[in-house]
């Protein structure tokens, strides 16, 4: 079986793949004036040369290589070569620097049948990835002597020897293969090389630092020999690419549900990587058919902010990038000052960065990393927002447009710029339950903010009664962190701008949600049919950010559970550890970014984490910006699980699809010692009926008998006897004559 996969020149350069050769003309025709189904006709076969020739615009002297479809019939075999001589050597002779070369598969691997065609074009490329014309091994003595004397001397040649093929600048290699059916049918190809390759494989070009290497298969056995495979491909290969490696193993591959998936920096790290997997695998390593996970996105507050939040992927990634110029231009639009110095890391003091420009920072670059998530096909079943994560994330929910966001969220900044003053009141973060921190908060003016899990919650106050609380919480052995942000957001500090942000918010046109929204101020999961308004909004800046009540709520509605897994979508991990506290450390929680961490590393063991839970990551898109890496080596091919799958002989011509061995109760045959000879056929007769209308005879023979061995010794092929039926010794023949 051949196969070859046919493709528009156009798409395939498009989608980079390798080319290994271009189909300039085809065509078919069919022999009514041929003296047998096993001779083609010359002039039917050099019709179908010419005219592919024509439409090409082609000259036959620029083809150097003909594969022939010569079966090693004497007649058949000289009609196309007389074909093929008539129309690739017009002038009875080529120019030296112009030889043709002439040759069959055949010689090789015999008559394929219907494969023959394929076959041959198989050959052919092959011929041209390793510019070389293999020599034809079938002529022992002389060739056909219904061939012309004369080929060397009219410069056409049958290689004897491997003979170099290279493509040249000044034009391309150009082959004919030519096919005849056994219905009559002329079909014949014209092959050309295929294009340059027009990009440059510069693995410095690509900024990424750390890439993915997946190896998969349809049983364990297989997913282990490919990985083995691969790692000795390598061992010999240590100069493969990276990034092409990563290209061709996620991007340019079938994914099945076996499957194992490394990152690393370079070669070596992907080589450690994959020979600690060999040495870890499990041979009992099962198939989980169980249904994809549901996917949340949560989106983490205020949080962590600092310059150059985002900024490798701002310089790297072109949707990335186009977001948060989108996201500028309709924040400064509005009114709003520039968050780019904080993206793009020129933003040298971060604390002297005014409100609104931090919090459009934060919610912008959490919208374009969420569109970042969806276009590499991670796509949320629902969604969660912690605080200023809100807005983000009802944007996901698609409750509110972007320009909504960027609105409400400046807005909101404005507001607190002008109606609190920083550093007056504080948020503290304690390592307790929130019953063990409302007993010392009893008479205190601050008061519980964000319940985030079972025993890490956050207080808000004045800054004073705020430190005083940490030293009592400190000496009651609890462990306390002072948040480094301006507001008391969730506190009493934040009413001032109540109404005025409720007034401004509803001017902003509410969706239903298009995906569940966990709702941390409410408690609940918001999803059909609900819709959210201003002074939902407004209450949210001010309530309790239960985050902890909201999880537990959704996970009691079945619409989380521990297979739940949790990207957060932030400038760095908060909310990941109340994720693990509410529900359980078994949840798997993926970070966007990490301060002071490579990005590329945080999202290469976030995808990793996906493409084991059996998500289905859109790899083109995961490369599409890295034109560098798209390029398709050639690795070793896959590892079949081979099985047999024909119904084993067990001494039973009945073949009983795998039961055992069958044990038959034969009677016992009568020992006779006096049976009838007739001839050496008919040499012991062991039973005898007659009739007037029918007789019947049952005799037996013995095929090793002296006597009848010459008799089957008759019919012979190329001196060796064959034998008209397969017999057992001895074998009874039961005659019936009428």
């Amino acid at each position: 079986m051949g196969s070859v996969i046919l493709k528009r020149l156009e798409d395939a350069q498009a989608d980079n793949d390798p080319i290994f050769g271009v189909i300039a003309g085809a065509y078919t025709n069919h022999c009514g004036q041929t003296d047998s189904i096993t001779r083609p006709h010359e002039g039917d076969q050099t019709s179908v040369f010419k005219r592919i020739i024509r439409h090409a615009n082609g000259n036959p002297l620029d083809i150097s290589y003909v594969e022939m479809h010569v079966t090693g019939t004497q007649a058949g075999d000289a009609t196309e070569m007389n074909s093929v001589l008539s129309v690739f050597v017009p002038e009875c002779k080529r120019m030296p620097d112009y030889p043709l070369y002439l040759g069959s598969a055949k010689a090789n691997i015999g008559h394929a049948e219907s494969a023959s065609g394929v076959s041959s074009l198989i050959k052919v490329l092959m011929m041209m990835k390793h510019n070389e014309i293999p020599p034809h091994c079938g002529i022992k003595t002389r060739i056909n002597h219904n061939y012309p004397l004369d080929l060397k001397e009219r410069n056409v040649n049958i290689a004897a020897a491997p003979v170099p093929w290279h493509r040249t600048t000044s034009r391309k290699r150009s082959v004919f293969l030519n096919n005849f059916s056994a219905a009559g049918g002329n079909t014949a190809v014209l092959l050309e090389d295929a294009p340059l390759l027009s990009h440059s494989n510069d693995i410095s070009s690509d900024p990424r630092s750390t890439h993915l290497v997946a190896v998969t298969g349809k049983s364990a056995k297989s997913l282990n020999d490919n990985i083995k495979a691969l790692i000795g491909f390598l061992e010999l290969n240590p100069e493969t690419p990276l990034p092409a490696l990563s290209y061709t193993t996620t991007a340019r591959r079938m994914h099945h549900s076996y499957r194992t998936i490394c990152s690393g920096s370079d070669i070596k790290s992907v080589l450690d990587a994959l020979k600690k997997k060999v040495a870890d695998f499990d041979s009992k390593l099962s198939s989980s058919t169980a249904s994809v996970p549901k996917i949340a996105f949560a989106f983490s507050g205020q949080g962590s902010l600092y310059s150059g939040v985002g900024r490798q992927l701002f310089e790297s990634h072109s949707g990335f990038k186009a977001d948060i110029l989108r996201f500028d231009s309709i924040a400064q639009q509005q009114g709003f000052p520039s968050f780019l110095p904080l993206v793009d890391g020129t933003a040298s003091d971060v604390d002297s960065i005014e409100t609104v420009a931090a919090h459009l920072a934060l919610s912008c670059v959490q919208m374009a990393v969420c569109h970042l998530w969806i276009s590499w096909g991670v796509r949320p079943h629902l969604t969660i927002g912690h605080s200023l994560g809100e807005y983000a994330a009802l944007q996901a929910a698609g409750v509110l447009t972007p320009s909504d966001v960027i609105y409400l969220v400046g807005t909101r900044a404005q507001l607190l710029s002008s109606h609190c003053r920083r550093g007056t009141h504080a948020m503290l973060s304690i390592k307790a339950s929130s019953d063990d921190i409302k007993t010392y908060l009893i008479g205190s003016t601050c008061e519980i903010a964000c319940m985030n899990q079972p025993i890490n919650n956050v207080i808000g106050g004045p800054s004073e009664e705020l430190s005083r609380l940490m030293l009592l919480f400190q000496s009651k052995g609890y462990e306390c962190i002072k948040l480094d942000i301006p507001f008391a957001f969730h506190s009493a500090q934040v009413d001032p701008i109540l109404e005025g942000f409720e007034s401004a918010a509803r001017s902003i046109r509410y969706h239903v949600p298009i995906l569940p929204y966990i709702s941390p101020s409410l408690g609940l999961v918001i999803s059909d049919g609900v819709l959210l308004n201003a002074s939902y909004l407004a209450q949210a800046c001010r309530n309790l950010v239960n985050f902890q009540g909201a999880l537990k709520s959704a996970e009691s509605a079945s619409v989380i559970g521990g297979q739940t897994i949790w990207i957060e979508i932030g400038s760095h991990p908060a909310c990941s550890g109340m994720i693990k506290g509410t529900i359980g450390p078994q949840s798997i929680t993926i970070p966007s970014l990490r301060k002071g961490v490579d990005t590329w590393k945080v999202l290469t063991g976030g995808l990793g984490t996906l493409y084991l839970n059996r998500v289905n990551v859109e790899w083109n898109e995961w490369h599409r910006d890295f034109k560098s890496s798209h390029s398709v080596l050639q690795l070793p091919r896959y590892s079949w699980d081979l099985k047999n799958y024909w119904i084993q002989y067990r001494n039973d011509f009945c073949l009983t699809k795998g039961e055992g061995t069958a044990v038959i109760d034969v009677p016992p045959v009568e020992k006779r010692s006096n049976y009838v000879y007739l001839s050496p056929a008919v040499q012991r007769v062991l039973e005898e009926h007659h009739a007037a209308d029918v007789s019947n005879i049952l005799v037996e023979s013995d095929i090793q008998d002296p006597r009848l061995a010459p008799v089957l010794q008759c019919h012979k092929v190329n001196g060796t006897a064959l034998c008209p039926s397969v017999c057992c010794t001895p074998r009874k023949f039961c005659l019936n004559y009428n």
